[in-house]
């Protein structure tokens, strides 16, 4: 199935956060990596945000479309990406503050107990489908971006952002990991 391409406000502010985010998880300005640390804390709830403004994906398939598997076929060029080095740097400065306690459904039975949470893979699933839509966005095809962001922001990468925020202000508020100054 082929999308439409699309133009709205919204893509084009969700790509310049995307690529902010993905820039700095690469770390090419070679940052240290508590600087690194504090730029994410600055752009996961900036791009939560920002997929929140994002057009439903609908928008994509015209109205008298009768498949089901509104799905756009995944560009096999753009696949897989490899995680950043950047993202190794930052796993050895927050050693075993990256791994974390979570209730992964709050709403679910109490006998559900808690999970362990990674900061890192957390990081690299929230990196890997942002890229995917920046590839995608780079190359003009709006539609196939809009679908990679707004898709996966609902199925997937929501939850890691909201995980990883989380964490991130465990760390700033109770162990000592500095909080990003704010604008001087």
């Amino acid at each position: 199935m082929r999308t439409r391409e699309y133009s709205h406000p919204a893509l084009t502010e969700f790509a310049t956060i995307a690529g902010a985010f993905c820039r700095v998880v690469e770390n090419r300005d070679q940052m240290t990596p508590e600087l690194q640390l504090n730029e994410i804390h600055r752009l996961l709830p900036r791009a939560y945000f920002a997929a929140l403004e994002l057009p439903d994906t609908s928008v994509l398939f015209d109205d008298g479309d009768d498949d089901d598997s509104r799905e756009p076929e995944p560009e096999p060029a753009h696949l897989p990406v490899t995680l950043p080095p950047g993202l190794d740097r930052l796993a050895e400065f927050l050693s075993l503050h990256r791994f974390y306690r979570e209730v992964f459904d709050p709403y679910a039975e109490s006998t559900e107990g808690e999970v362990t949470g990674d900061l890192i893979d957390d990081l690299g699933d929230i990196y890997v489908d942002m890229h995917a839509g920046l590839v995608h966005w780079r190359n003009g095809e709006t539609g196939h971006a809009l679908w990679e962001w707004r898709f996966n922001f609902q199925i997937h990468w929501a939850e890691h952002a909201t995980s990883a925020l989380r964490a991130i202000f465990a760390l700033s508020a109770w162990h000592a990991f500095p909080w990003p100054a704010g604008a001087g």
